[in-house]
C-alpha cells in the first residue's frame, strides 16, 4: 500500500472540480481500465477562483458571488478549506507515509510555488482570506491610507447631508478637509490635491524607451545576483533538511524519544519554511519583469487617468501600490506631504529630475542603481490589471 502511495496514486475521493475515473468507481460513464483524475467543468471556475484569489486580492464572498454566478455554489467554509487544500497543487498526504508530500498525477489547479505564496498570503492575514476592504465608495482614501502628517492619525470621511458635501477628518486634529474643490475654497480639496500627484508621477512616451532599456540593464544584473543567492539558499536548505532526516532516522530507530523528535524536528522545519520563502521572493525570469514594465508604462502615461478608470476596489489597490505607506496630508497647512513611492515611479522622479542627454549614459546608470535595492520586487505593479 505504501509502495502504490509513494509512486503518486491518490486512495480516496477527489476533491470538487475533479472527477475520479477507474475500474471500481459507481458511475458508469467514468467506469475505465485504467485509475485517472480529471479535471471537469467545475474544477475550471475553481481555477478561475485561485486566480482572483492570489492575483485579484478577492474576498471570499465576491468569489463565492463570482461562482454562484456561474452556476457553482460553494459554502463560505467550503471556500476557506479549500485554498488551503494541496491537492489543487497536484500534491496530496497520507497517513501511511506521514510528514510526506507526495506529489500526484493529475493536472493541478494552481502551480506549487503560486499555492506557497497564496498560503504565505492567507497567513498574513487577519482572518482566512482577504478582508473585504471597506469604505464609502465616494471616498475612497479611506480607510487605512490617507494619513494626518501633523498626528501621525489615520483619517476617516463622513458626509454633510444637509449640505450634500463630503469631508475627510483627523479626529485627533479634530480638523477637516473639503474631499472636493468647493468654489468658496481657499484650498483644493482633498480629491483635487491627490489628483495632482497622481499627475506629478507622469512619464513621457519620450522618454519611456530609454528608462525601460536601462532600467532592464540593471534587472538582469540583479537577476543574476539573485540567481546566486537562490544556489547558496538552497544549499543550505539541503543541509538542514539532512539535519532533519538524521534526527527523523534516529527517532524511527528508537534511538530518541518522540519529545526531542518533536522538540528539534519542528525548529528544523521551520527554518526550511523560512528559507524556501526567501527563495519565492527572490526575482527570477526577465520575461516577468518585462511584463511588469508594460503594465507600469500603461500607468505612468497618465497616472490621474488610469486611478479614475478604476473602479473603487481596483482603486485601493493602486493607491496602497503607488504608496505603500499611505498617503500623507498636513490638516494645518491643508497640503500633501511627502509619502514613500513604490520603487519603480521613486526611480522615474529621479530620472526625470536628473536626466540629461548631455551627460553619458552610466551617470544615468548610477543614478537608477543608487535607488533600485536588490530585491526589490516590481511585481506589486501587476496588480489585475
Amino acid at each position: 500500500m505504501i509502495n502504490v502511495l509513494e509512486k503518486g496514486t491518490f486512495l480516496g475521493r477527489a476533491p470538487r472540480g475533479y472527477d475520479h475515473y477507474g475500474p471500481r468507481v459507481s458511475d458508469p460513464s467514468k467506469v475505465q481500465a485504467k485509475q485517472e483524475i480529471k479535471l471537469n467543468s467545475d474544477g475550471k471556475l475553481i481555477k478561475e477562483a485561485f486566480r482572483l484569489k492570489l492575483y485579484k486580492n478577492h474576498s471570499d464572498k465576491e468569489i463565492q458571488d463570482y461562482l454562484t454566478l456561474e452556476g457553482l455554489y460553494i459554502p463560505k467554509q467550503s471556500l476557506n478549506k479549500m485554498w488551503s487544500n494541496l491537492f489543487y497543487a497536484g500534491y496530496f498526504t497520507n497517513s501511511l507515509v506521514p510528514d510526506t508530500e507526495i506529489k500526484g498525477h493529475w493536472t493541478p489547479i494552481i502551480s506549487r510555488k503560486e499555492f506557497n505564496l497564496l498560503q504565505q498570503k492567507l497567513k498574513d492575514s487577519v482572518q482566512i482570506g482577504t478582508p473585504k476592504i471597506n469604505g464609502k465608495l465616494e471616498t475612497p482614501l479611506v480607510p487605512k491610507f490617507l494619513i494626518c502628517d501633523d498626528c501621525n492619525t489615520n483619517m476617516t470621511s463622513y458626509k454633510n447631508k444637509r449640505k450634500q458635501i463630503l469631508y475627510y477628518k483627523c479626529s485627533s486634529c479634530n480638523k477637516t478637509v473639503n474631499a472636493n474643490t468647493r468654489t468658496k475654497s481657499l484650498s483644493k480639496g482633498m480629491h483635487q490635491q491627490f489628483s495632482s500627484v497622481l499627475e506629478s508621477l507622469k512619464l513621457s512616451k519620450a522618454f519611456q524607451n530609454l528608462f525601460s532599456k536601462q532600467l532592464e540593464k540593471i534587472i538582469k544584473n540583479e537577476i543574476s545576483t539573485s540567481a546566486d543567492k537562490k544556489r547558496q539558499i538552497n544549499s543550505e536548505i539541503n543541509k538542514l533538511q539532512e539535519q532533519y532526516d538524521k534526527i527523523e532516522f534516529r527517532y524511527a530507530t528508537d534511538e530518541i524519544s518522540k519529545d526531542i523528535f518533536e522538540k528539534h524536528g519542528s525548529k528544523l522545519k521551520e527554518q526550511i519554511e523560512k528559507k524556501k520563502q526567501l527563495t519565492l521572493n527572490l526575482p527570477s525570469k526577465m520575461s516577468n519583469h518585462k511584463k511588469v514594465m508594460k503594465h507600469f508604462f500603461k500607468i505612468a502615461d497618465n497616472p490621474h487617468q488610469f486611478y479614475e478608470s478604476l473602479d473603487y476596489h481596483n482603486k485601493r489597490l493602486l493607491q496602497n501600490i503607488l504608496f505603500p505607506e499611505g498617503f500623507r496630508f498636513s490638516m494645518k497647512n491643508k497640503e500633501c506631504r511627502t509619502s514613500k513611492l513604490n520603487i519603480l515611479f521613486e526611480l522615474t522622479n529621479s530620472f526625470l529630475k536628473q536626466y540629461d542627454p548631455k551627460k553619458e549614459k552610466t551617470q544615468t546608470e548610477k543614478l537608477l542603481e543608487s535607488h533600485l535595492v536588490a530585491g526589490t520586487g516590481l511585481e506589486p505593479v501587476t496588480f489585475g490589471l
